[in-house]
C-alpha cells in the first residue's frame, strides 16, 4: 500500500539524523487532538513491575483500580496465578492489558516470534523498562492496516525489548490485529492487539513520542485502552482529515506523491493539482511551474518570506501566491481539497521511492 511506501520513503530520509544525530523529529498533534485527549490519570493506568507484582491481587477487589494495566515485569517474576487475575479481569471488566515483552505473550493468548532488527533503520540502546536498565533495539516501524488506533500514524520510533541472544520482542500476526510492523511483509508484529472477553490484550512497545508519530500513537492507543473514542480530525477541524488519508486502490499506483506540512504540526501526502506557481521575489510575477520545484517553505524563520528551493539545487526568497482555490490537493482517498496559504508550513514534491533511496 502507498501508505506504507510514503512511510519507508520518510524512513530512508530521516534514518541518518536519527542513528547518526539521535533525532527523527516528528510532528506535534493539532490541539483539536490534544482536547479530546485524556489525562494518563483519567485513563486509569497503572504500572506493574517487579517490586509491586502483588498488586495485581487488587484487580480482584476493585475491578476499578485501573483501566490500562502495563505489565512491565521480568518474565521470571510472572506465574500462572497472576496471569489467570489479569485475564479473569480483562475479559469481565472490559478493560485492557499493555505487555511490552513478548516473552510474556504465551500468558496473554498471543504467540512469541522474535526479531532482529538489522540495518539503517535500527540500533542498539540502552533504556529503562520496569524500573530497571536494559540493553534493546531502537527501530523505526511502520504502521500496518488500518485500526481506529492508527488514525493519523504513519509510523513511530520504538524501543524492542531484548528477548534473547539478538532477538526482540515481537508476536506473530495470527489471531491478533497487527499495529505496527519493522518489516511489512513478515508475519511479525512488534504492536498488535488481541481481543479477550470483552477486553483487550495489546503488545505496545515503548516509543519516543517526538519521533515520527509517537506522540500521535501513543494518545490513540491510551484512548482506545481507556474505552474513550479515538481522537480524530474532522473536516470542521481541518480541510484534511484522518479519513481522507486512508488510501485507495487508485493511490496504489501512485509513482510519486507530494507531502505537505500543516499549520497545525501534521505531514500529510497525496498530488498536489497545482500546474505553477506565481512568484514575488524572482522577478515581478514570475510564474514558476511545478516540475521546477524541489521544495516551497512558507514564512521561513528569520525572514518571514517564502523560500523557493529548485530542482537544479538553487534557492530564492520572495512571495509566493496561490490561487483563489489555494492549493489544490488530492488526498489518498480520491478526494481534491483546497488549502489555504496560512495552513500550510511547507511542500515537498515529487517524492518517490527510488529519487529518496539514495540520499
Amino acid at each position: 500500500m502507498l501508505r506504507h511506501m510514503k512511510f519507508a520513503m520518510l524512513a530512508l530520509l530521516l534514518a541518518s539524523s536519527f542513528f547518526m544525530m539521535g533525532v527523527i523529529e516528528g510532528g506535534d498533534i493539532p490541539e483539536y487532538i490534544r482536547k479530546q485527549a485524556h489525562s494518563e490519570k483519567e485513563c486509569g493506568v497503572r504500572t506493574i513491575k517487579d517490586g509491586n507484582i502483588s498488586d495485581i491481587f487488587k484487580l480482584q477487589e476493585n475491578p476499578e483500580y485501573a483501566k490500562i494495566l502495563c505489565i512491565q515485569t521480568s518474565p521470571e517474576a510472572m506465574n500462572a496465578e497472576y496471569a489467570g487475575i489479569i485475564m479473569k479481569w480483562v475479559r469481565e471488566s472490559g478493560h485492557t492489558v499493555w505487555f511490552y515483552d513478548s516473552r510474556l505473550a504465551g500468558w496473554f493468548g498471543m504467540e512469541a516470534s522474535d526479531i532482529n532488527p538489522e540495518g539503517a533503520f535500527s540500533k542498539e540502546i540502552t533504556g529503562e523498562y520496569g524500573g530497571r536498565k536494559v540493553k534493546g533495539k531502537a527501530a523505526v516501524v511502520s504502521a500496518f492496516g488500518n485500526h481506529k488506533t492508527l488514525s493519523g500514524v504513519n509510523g513511530a520510533v520504538v524501543f524492542l525489548v531484548p528477548t534473547g541472544e539478538n532477538t526482540y520482542s515481537a508476536v506473530k500476526c495470527s489471531g491478533v490485529t497487527p499495529l505496527l510492523k519493522q518489516n511489512l511483509a513478515s508475519d511479525q508484529a512488534v504492536s498488535a492487539i488481541r481481543e479477550e472477553g470483552s477486553g483487550r490484550i495489546i503488545l505496545k512497545p515503548l516509543l519516543w513520542p517526538d519521533k515520527i508519530d509517537g506522540l500521535r500513537f501513543q494518545t490513540n492507543i491510551m484512548e482506545f485502552s481507556a474505552g474513550y473514542p479515538v481522537p480524530v480530525v474532522t473536516e470542521k477541524d481541518s480541510p484534511i482529515t484522518d479519513e481522507m488519508m486512508v488510501p485507495s486502490k487508485s493511490s496504489d499506483k501512485w509513482e510519486e506523491i507530494d507531502e505537505v506540512e500543516l499549520s497545525d504540526g501534521r505531514t500529510v501526502w497525496g498530488r498536489v493539482n497545482n500546474g505553477e506557481f506565481v512568484f514575488e521575489g524572482i522577478s515581478k510575477g514570475k510564474k514558476i511551474k511545478k516540475d521546477e520545484i524541489k521544495t516551497i517553505v512558507f514564512s521561513e524563520k528569520g525572514s518571514g518570506l517564502d523560500a523557493v528551493i529548485f530542482e537544479n539545487g538553487k534557492r530564492q526568497k520572495g512571495l509566493l501566491s496561490l490561487s483563489v482555490d489555494g492549493l489544490v490537493f488530492k488526498t489518498p482517498c480520491g478526494k481534491t481539497v483546497r488549502i489555504g496559504k496560512k495552513e500550510i508550513k511547507k511542500i515537498s514534491f515529487g517524492l518517490s521511492k527510488e529519487r529518496d533511496a539514495v540520499k
